[in-house]
């Protein structure tokens, strides 16, 4: 689950997401950036976020 907010949206809402696969260029020791996709979205948008600092502030959940 990631809390984040939705475009014309003001508040944060939890969305349920998968991680597709890491971003082509990650360097040891950086943040790296994941591709994911939103399960609400209709379309094959994919997104790339730096997860970890959404972890760290916990506006992510991981599930099974």
């Amino acid at each position: 689950m990631h809390n984040c907010i939705e475009d014309g949206s003001e508040q944060a809402e939890w969305f349920k997401a998968t991680v597709l696969h890491l971003a082509e260029d990650v360097t040891a020791g950086a943040d790296p950036e994941y591709i994911i996709k939103y399960d609400i979205d209709e379309d094959d948008d994919e997104w790339t976020i730096h997860l970890l600092k959404d972890l760290d502030k916990g506006d992510l959940i991981l599930l099974n």
